[in-house]
């Protein structure tokens, strides 16, 4: 963007990669979880069945600008992979991106595609001491290979303009200068071909370890260290959170986190048990409430949870240090 807005004089001498990276995907998946406690451990793992129901994704990503630093010749190398499948669709022709059912003939099919994949998730929780919990895990290790309704359109290509030819303006007069030569050039090169190749995505994997002490008087004490593994890609997330518990039927918390390389996220929290009902509502990032445009990053959830039988009180008042 600072490439569009202010020119290509601040890149003299670098390449500059103008290329989007696209991910839209849509899937479900169906998985069945064992455990095992061992002492003072839990053992957990969960593998699961995915099921692809559409995809955009970006491959290779390479629209590159280079400025040469002697006669600043503009260099334009392309190597572009774009991937759709299923119900999500691209119109290259007219620019358009379509969500397209005309190969669904019924609500089954939005549930049972050919595109099929699998992941792995696994945990571990030791208990050193009464009140106290460490936690370990590593979840969506996995892909999916997408081979129903594919579509593949790539462009490759160079080119370097050296400017453009004044010459007929001073010797012959001609007042007109054809970029048509140019711009069919450039249409050549930044065409699109297609084809329909299979091709696998994988999932973002998490990593988080966390620990969590629950104070006989109700005042608990988290820690979470949290990093999203995506596309060459890595997110990490460091957050502490304080929350307290106001009788046996109300929790209130608040988190500070540092993730997406800003310091300013102080998130709220809180739970209401009435009975089987669990209400919760939680905010990551409270800030962007009161200053939005510079906001980089807000999450908000609330919702119920339906709990039956005996439950201890410390895992009542379990409010999470960070939620991805």
């Amino acid at each position: 963007f600072k490439t569009l807005w202010d020119g290509n004089a601040q890149y003299i001498g670098q390449a500059v990669n103008l290329a989007p990276d696209v991910q839209v995907q849509a899937y479900n998946e169906i998985g069945i979880m064992g455990a095992v406690e061992i002492s003072k451990f839990s053992i957990g793992a969960r593998v699961k069945i995915l099921n692809g129901l559409g995809d955009i994704s970006t491959e290779n990503r390479q629209l590159e600008l280079y400025t040469d630093e002697e006669f600043y010749q503009l260099t334009l190398t392309n190597d572009f992979l774009i991937n759709t499948s299923s119900f999500l669709t691209l119109d290259l022709e007219n620019n358009d991106f379509d969500v397209n059912f005309s190969n669904i003939n019924d609500i089954s099919d939005l549930f049972q595609t050919k595109n099929r994949g699998i992941a792995f998730d696994i945990g571990a929780t030791f208990t050193p001491i009464d009140r106290l919990r460490i936690s370990a895990s590593v979840s969506d290790i996995g892909s999916i290979k997408w081979e129903e309704n594919v579509r593949n359109y790539h462009s490759k290509g160079t080119f370097t303009f050296e400017g453009l030819d004044l010459s007929p303006i001073i010797t012959e007069g001609d007042t007109t200068i054809s970029l048509e030569g140019l711009v069919d050039t450039l249409e050549q090169i930044y065409s699109f071909t297609e084809s329909n190749n299979t091709y696998t995505t994988d999932l973002p994997m998490k990593m988080q370890l966390s620990g969590q002490y629950n104070s006989k008087v109700g005042l608990n004490v988290g820690a979470l260290i949290y990093n999203e593994s995506y596309r060459d890609i890595n997110n990490m997330a460091v957050a502490v959170s304080l929350s307290k518990d106001l009788g046996r039927v109300f929790n209130i918390g608040a988190v500070y986190s540092y993730r997406n390389n800003t310091y300013d996220n102080l998130g709220v929290n809180f739970t209401l048990k009435l009975g089987p009902v669990q209400l919760f509502s939680h905010t990551d990032n409270i800030i962007p409430v009161f200053n939005p445009l510079n906001a980089r990053n807000i999450n908000y959830r609330f919702g119920l949870n339906l709990a039956f039988g005996k439950m201890e009180k410390e895992e009542q008042s379990v409010v999470p240090a960070f939620d991805e």
